[in-house]
């Protein structure tokens, strides 16, 4: 055997490469091995795994906030409220609490109003009680704010059973409900009719004066435009004026063809003039005797008390437009357009039709150029109204058969 140092010097290196990579693989070896041991010694010494399972359950959290305190999303969840989305299209929900049972609604109050004749009073289709969700968040204050001094007891629990059929969605009953409350004003307390009035209001802006046609809404109807119709022979059809028809609809009378559906109102309109509130409502004719409250204006009235109380019927001719007018008193003429025209832009000419105005002459619903007059006696016994709210009816009452009551 060659030892290393007899060995050529050229074979030297890998002889001793040799025996180091042999010392080195014995040693990796033995720390494997003595790592293999270690790690089972401590798998046994202390095992792993999940904790042992409790019998006790696990703690659960308990919200004792007050309900009115939580947020909505809690407040759906827990069943206190009822969410009625407004719209498909509306983003903010309305919340609507059922009707309380311990409240039920009371039947419509059974009156009769003397004296007035409703022309054509045609019995419209009966109301349902199945109406679409609001549209909009409902006009309806709080039930603890309803009732003032004046108003009896009785009727406060009936303006409380209107506002609650309409937080409930049935906004065609509550109209009817809270009508039939309102055509009795003098009943109520003023600030209590006139709670009644502004609600009303609300409530028609879609349910009258929009192209919204609600379920079961006996006042309205939708029409579909035969060949050769037109607003003017449509409007006949239902007593209303051609002009009411285009600004509900938002059509040009060039622009309806034949085929087009369309909101019709059920028509005439009639007026009722409060002369202690200085106030004009106007009604449609509802199922049987029945009114349904349209809208409502301030007016001016005579000097000294001097407008007739008493039926009226708008007469037959005597709408105008711009017209020129003459004095009773000291005989001066304005003509057309004259900006000093006591009457302003639109006349409506009154007939009497009752013992108590049938003699009387040269009444009539006219506009002013003086609007400070509205809620004061200051015409000569006629009917004021600010410009805007004139022409509005001009195109809401028609010729012999829309009325008009004067009431104290």
């Amino acid at each position: 055997m060659v030892l290393d140092s007899q060995a050529p010097r050229y074979m030297r290196a890998p002889m001793a490469s040799s025996r180091r990579r042999r010392r080195r693989g014995g040693g990796r070896l033995k720390w494997i091995v003595l790592l293999l041991l270690v790690g089972t010694t401590i798998f046994f010494i202390f095992p792993g795994g999940d904790e042992e399972p409790s019998d006790q359950p696990a703690p659960v959290a308990v919200d004792d906030t007050p309900a009115e305190e939580r947020s909505l999303a809690e407040l759906y969840r827990s069943g206190d409220v009822q969410i009625k989305p407004a719209s498909p299209n509306v983003v903010r929900p309305t919340i609507t609490r059922p009707v309380s049972p311990s409240a039920p609604v009371r039947p419509p109050l059974r009156t009769q109003v003397p004296s007035i004749t409703l022309g054509n009073t045609a019995t419209p289709p009966k109301v349902t009680t199945t109406a679409a969700a609001p549209k909009k968040p409902n006009p309806a204050p709080a039930l603890s704010r309803i009732g003032t001094a004046g108003t009896p007891g009785d009727l406060i629990n009936r303006m409380r059973d209107g506002i609650r059929l309409l937080t409930s969605g049935r906004r065609v009953e509550a109209r009817a409900y809270l009508s039939n409350l309102l055509i009795n004003a003098d009943a109520l307390s003023r600030e209590d009719a006139e709670q009644v009035r502004n609600i009303l209001i609300e409530v028609n802006k879609e349910l009258i004066f929009s192209t919204d046609i609600e379920a079961g809404d006996p006042v309205v109807a939708r029409h579909l435009v035969q060949s050769g119709q037109s607003y003017v022979t449509i409007a006949r059809k239902y007593n209303v004026t051609p002009k009411f028809l285009e600004l509900i609809n938002k059509i040009s009378p060039r622009r309806l063809p034949a085929g087009k559906n369309i909101k019709v109102i059920k028509g005439p309109f009639h007026a009722v003039i409060h002369k202690s509130t200085f106030r004009m409502d106007l009604y449609l004719p509802g199922p049987g005797k029945s009114w349904v409250f349209a809208q409502s204006f301030p007016v001016g009235l005579g000097e000294n008390d001097s407008t007739p109380v008493g039926g009226w019927i708008v007469k037959a001719g005597s709408k105008v437009t711009n017209p020129a007018w003459k004095s009773p008193r000291d005989s001066r003429y304005f003509q057309r357009d004259d900006p000093k025209n006591p009457i302003g832009e639109h006349w409506l000419g009154l007939e009497g039709t009752d013992e108590n105005t049938k003699t009387k002459q040269a009444y009539g619903i006219h506009g002013t150029v003086d609007p400070d007059s509205i809620g004061q006696q200051r015409s000569m016994g006629c009917i004021r109204m600010r410009a805007a709210d004139v022409e509005m009816v001009y195109h809401m009452l028609i010729e012999k058969k829309s009325t008009v009551i004067v009431r104290p």
